[in-house]
């Protein structure tokens, strides 16, 4: 519940607190209009708890609340006589969210802000948390980072050089993560579709890794200028990943040794056989 940036004045405390109603909606897709009203007046009231107005910039500076103050203030309203006929909704409310919401990673103090991450990196480690959990976390984070750059505006539209291309690197291991948890990997809302569709006018270079090419979209497949294709666990896979650096499938499944791989780029042409090595071999 961190606010994007520094510059939120720019879009107003509504607004995002409206933007991550939609990543909540994304995570849970059947939550329904009324527990939507019902969530969004809940953390409305959970950022007046700690200080933070609408109408007051200067206290959007202070520490957001965490999803727990958002849950507690339900289970308030739930005790609440004057809301009586809202119990139902308020229930509906609580049941969808605890069940992802409830997980402890989203109750800490201790924050890491798109501010930081922006200005000195960060490796985020979400191996030892739940595939669902997983994928809300590395989702909504994305989701911050681009809000966070398109707030900075467009790169110049003739870069003199990659300082000014490019303002951060992406990098996501197992990307099946975000592209095969939720819908179809073509759907136009997942983020990685959305990063490789608009983000490189807003500075974000993506290094994606994955078992197979089906885990990746059409747009995404499109946008890719660079292709490295180590060897397939099975023939099946062999015959999709082929096509993407343009070899016969035995080439792949020929490959020996650790690093082995075909590597193709739209500036080189052809694939080239590569080996990559382990820094310090």
């Amino acid at each position: 519940m961190e606010l994007d940036s520094h510059r939120a004045h720019e879009v107003g405390l509504y607004d995002q607190r409206i933007a991550l109603i939609d990543m909540i909606s994304r995570a849970i897709p059947d939550i329904s209009h009324n527990q939507r009203v019902m969530l969004s007046d809940a953390m409305e009231a959970a950022y007046r708890w700690v200080g933070i107005y609408d109408d007051d910039p200067i206290s959007w500076e202070r520490s957001p609340p965490t999803f727990s103050t958002v849950i507690s203030i339900l289970q308030m309203w739930l005790s609440d006589d004057s809301l009586k006929g809202r119990r139902p909704t308020i229930n509906g409310c609580l049941s969808a969210i605890k069940v992802v919401f409830g997980h402890p990673i989203f109750d800490r103090c201790m924050n890491l802000s798109v501010d930081e991450i922006l200005s000195l990196g960060a490796r985020v480690d979400l191996s030892r948390i739940p595939n669902g959990i997983r994928y809300i976390v590395a989702d909504t984070l994305l989701r911050k980072v681009f809000r966070a750059l398109t707030l900075q505006g467009h790169i110049p539209v003739n870069p003199a050089d990659d300082s000014e291309r490019f303002k951060l690197f992406i990098i996501v291991d197992e990307a099946k993560v975000l592209t095969k948890s939720k819908g179809i990997p073509n759907a136009s809302d997942l983020i990685l579709n959305i990063l490789a569709t608009e983000g490189r006018k807003f500075g974000i270079g993506l290094i994606l890794a994955s078992q197979m090419s089906d885990h990746f979209g059409d747009e995404l497949k499109a946008s890719i200028s660079a292709r490295l294709v180590m060897k397939p666990l099975d023939v099946g896979q062999a015959k999709k990943n082929a096509l993407d650096v343009q070899v016969l499938p035995e080439s792949l499944l020929s490959l020996a040794g650790m690093g082995a791989g075909y590597f193709r780029s739209q500036h080189h042409g052809g694939a080239r056989k590569v080996k990559i090595q382990r820094i310090g071999e």
